[in-house]
């Protein structure tokens, strides 16, 4: 029963909720006729709006048509180029025929262009005053002369990390009686001819080990040489040790080689020396450990007078980087000006386009006309004035161009200068020459160049002497050698004889030297001294009691060279001519 009930329910719901939906689609078909009819008439009124605006249009356009018809017998004139009619000919007169072809251009592309060029000069302004800022290629001063201390402190440094037997060794380099790596098949030739006794030492064929040389009774002699670990050093198989091989040296110079072999009855006298040895072979002279000193000094006062130029040449630079700037800005000016101007221009063109009914006014048009050729006048001012401008900044390019070759030059004449002073630094280390008193040294030339005029170190970069200071410095000359020395080159040169000079240390004056010349058939002394006054003007190299003194011996004779001595003595108004061992 109940089954039945539940089941007449869902057929009553059933019905019910069909026609509900028969209703609504009903309602839903009767909203789009309605809607459809609105379309239609919304779409009709829309075509004939349309088709009224477009008569409209077309009337429009044969009204302009009929009007611009009407202008052109009236007036001759068309719309979007306008005419002037001079009063005074009788013909037609348009501002574009004034613009010269070479500056009438597309706007667009012209003015894009001339922003560029602007902006490109801007940028090079900008990155010159960068480059100006950049540090020189040459070390500071300081950075420079402390580079030289460690170079003279590096040995005495390594020495003492050395073990004994490498300090043994070490200690060799600084003996003229050493030959180093002389092979055993020269050694017959290099100590022919010598006196028994006269010795000197080489390396053995055994690594570490040395040999020493000489002869006796005519015979060539050799005698290893060992080291042992802890720096001793002895003859093979003899049990007498010394603390390094010069002692023993000295050693057997006061003690018979007998005590070691019974068949050497011979003491050890004059060394063979290893320089002259060296000269001798390559044809050059020997070098005396005081000549190299002053040769030293005089190249370190030629490297620090080039950094001297170095700096006067960026002075020099710097201002014409900053005349080329000036000329770069007034360039761009001009460009921004002659921009100004062309806008200007086309504004005035477009002005009467856009307003033809200003082309019937005469005034208008003649103000117009009279603007435009003002305008145009001054751009081709403006494009004579960066003409002018471009040119003077391409010799100013070349201006500087000559500055970078002049740099470059400096700079590869200082690192050569450099490396010279170096090695002649090592050899004086090597010959036993304190550091500290090369050190002494190199700080009073730097600072005596430091302290002179510019115009006397421009003067002694550009001196070059003829001669070599072995040619005329001659430490082992007295007065009397030093006469002969002259006379014998006076004798060569008989037409020629004036001026032939060579310095020497003084016998008389202690700490001094003497500089001989030859004048006017005589030969005559003069005391040079170095003068440690308290006075930095009266320091360095010059005449006794003199007021002209340079950082070393090298730049007195270069300034002598080329200048007269008569300011020291009215009697020697001669130059340093010639050497007295020039030609020998």
């Amino acid at each position: 029963m109940e089954n039945q009930n539940i089941n007449i329910e869902q057929e009553s719901e059933m019905s019910v909720s069909k026609n509900f939906i028969k209703e609504k689609d009903k309602e839903k078909n009767n909203d789009e006729n309605v809607n459809k009819k609105f379309i239609k008439e919304d779409i009709e009124e829309i075509d004939s709006e349309k088709l009224i605006k477009e008569n409209n249009i077309k009337n429009s356009q044969e009204d302009l048509t009929q009007e611009d018809t009407e202008e052109d017998g009236d007036n001759g004139c068309v719309r979007g180029r306008f005419t002037y009619r001079s009063d005074d000919e009788q013909s037609d007169y348009n501002p574009d025929d004034e613009i010269d072809t070479e500056l009438d251009f597309k706007l667009a592309e012209n003015m894009r262009e001339l922003r560029l060029q602007r902006r490109r000069f801007e940028d090079e302004i900008e990155d010159q005053n960068l480059n100006l800022r950049h540090p020189p290629i040459l070390p500071k001063k300081i950075d420079r002369n402390m580079d030289i201390i460690d170079r003279l402190t590096l040995a005495e440094r390594e020495m003492a990390k050395k073990s004994p037997k490498e300090k043994t060794i070490s200690e060799l380099y600084a003996r003229d009686w050493y030959f180093g790596d002389v092979v055993k098949e020269q050694v017959p030739i290099i100590i022919k001819g010598q006196p028994d006794g006269v010795f000197f030492i080489r390396n053995s064929t055994t690594p570490g080990d040395f040999t020493l040389n000489f002869n006796c009774n005519g015979e060539l002699k050799l005698i290893k040489i060992i080291i042992d670990d802890d720096g001793m050093c002895h003859f093979q198989s003899h049990g007498t040790k010394f603390e390094n091989i010069t002692k023993l040296i000295e050693h057997f110079k006061t003690h018979s080689l007998e005590s070691y072999n019974s068949t050497l009855p011979i003491f050890l006298k004059n060394h063979m020396s290893y320089d002259k040895y060296i000269a001798e072979k390559n044809k050059t002279k020997v070098k005396h450990v005081s000549v190299i000193l002053h040769e030293m000094y005089g190249i370190h006062t030629e490297s620090e007078r080039i950094y001297k130029r170095v700096e006067k040449l960026d002075i020099e630079k710097s201002k014409i980087h900053c005349k080329g700037t000036m000329l770069q800005r007034n360039l761009s000016q001009a460009i921004g000006a002659e921009i100004v101007y062309r806008e200007a221009i086309e504004k005035m063109k477009a002005d009467l386009h856009d307003h033809p009914e200003n082309v019937n006014d005469l005034k208008i048009v003649k103000a117009l006309e009279d603007n435009i050729l003002m305008q145009l006048s001054r751009i081709q001012e403006l494009r004579e004035a960066q003409a002018m401008t471009k040119e003077e900044m391409k010799e100013l390019q070349k201006v500087l161009m000559l500055y970078d070759t002049k740099k470059h030059d400096l700079y590869t004449r200082y690192y050569t200068l450099e490396k010279a002073r170096d090695g002649l630094i090592e050899i004086l280390l090597s010959k036993e020459i304190k550091s500290i008193d090369i050190q002494k040294g190199i700080w009073e030339a730097t600072s005596l160049v430091d302290y002179e005029s510019l115009q006397l170190s421009e003067f002694f970069l550009d001196v070059e002497l003829p001669f070599n200071i072995e040619d005329w410095l001659i430490i082992d000359a007295d007065k009397n050698k030093a006469i002969e020395l002259i006379q014998q080159s006076m004798d060569r040169n008989p037409d020629d004889s004036d001026g032939i000079f060579l310095i020497r240390p003084s016998f008389t004056k202690q700490g001094c030297y003497a500089l001989s010349l030859s004048v006017k058939g005589n030969i005559r002394h003069c005391l040079v001294e170095y003068s440690n006054s308290p006075d930095i003007e009266q320091c360095g190299y010059g005449f006794m009691n003199s007021n002209l003194y340079f950082p070393s011996m090298v730049d007195f004779v270069k300034y002598y060279y080329h200048n007269s001595m008569k300011d020291h003595n009215t009697e020697l108004d001669i130059t340093l001519r010639k050497t007295a061992l020039q030609d020998c």
